[in-house]
């Protein structure tokens, strides 16, 4: 029988998620399980650093934007710098470890130092990043708001999330087979597994498709 693995999110087309699971004959159904929608806000004036948590928040602030090469460009992660790099610009600081934001907190605000920072963020975001940064160092803009999209999901082996809204999403209407596994994109996404009495057989350093697939082999 094969194995199913559901995924709360869109695997990409040529990536190595959907590699695996093909070479490995698993049966995958990806399904995000919220949406965004796009806020209005106003762009503050002189700002020294603008740091993207996601490349959803690069995505949305540019999209309102003249690029300004005048500001630094700080990301929680590899992937998040991935998105800035297509939009021809270069990150100046990116997280070593995407996967705990903590640490990507104390990293960033010893790489910032005494300059000012923005934060595009979504509307309810967890705002990990943010709170290791002095209040008269920091302004937040909500660019975007997550909205949940529940749905039933069939029964699967193994359950991977991408983010604490899609645990939520998935909760609303969704119970787990008694002996299926949990894995979490990063420890936020553990931590809100954790408040439903959830425990993640895996906790990923990383938020990356690669970084799931180690852990895919081992679960």
């Amino acid at each position: 029988m094969k194995t199913k693995l559901f995924f709360s999110g869109m695997a990409k087309p040529d990536g190595a998620l959907l590699s695996f699971c093909e070479n490995a004959g698993w049966e995958l159904t990806q399904q995000p399980l919220i949406r965004f929608e796009k806020l209005p806000f106003t762009l503050p004036e002189n700002v020294d650093v603008v740091f993207f948590s996601s490349p959803r928040s690069a995505d949305y602030f540019f999209s309102d934007n003249v690029i300004n090469s005048s500001f630094k460009i700080a990301c929680l992660g590899s992937g998040t710098a991935a998105s800035v790099r297509s939009k021809k610009l270069t990150p100046d600081f990116i997280g070593s470890n995407s996967g705990n934001p903590e640490e990507v907190g104390k990293e960033f605000s010893t790489w910032l130092g005494n300059r000012t920072v923005l934060f595009p963020l979504a509307k309810n975001s967890n705002e990990t990043i943010v709170k290791h940064i002095p209040d008269n160092q920091k302004m937040i803009i909500r660019c975007y708001e997550t909205i949940l999209v529940e749905k039933e999901v069939n029964p699967h082996d193994i359950y991977a999330f991408t983010s604490p809204s899609n645990v939520i999403s998935f909760l609303k209407l969704n119970t787990f087979p008694k002996h299926a596994r949990l894995i979490a994109w990063g420890t936020t996404t553990a931590n809100k597994m954790r408040e439903f009495g959830l425990e993640p057989t895996a906790v990923l350093n990383e938020s990356s498709e690669k970084a799931l697939v180690e852990v895919l082999h081992d679960v």
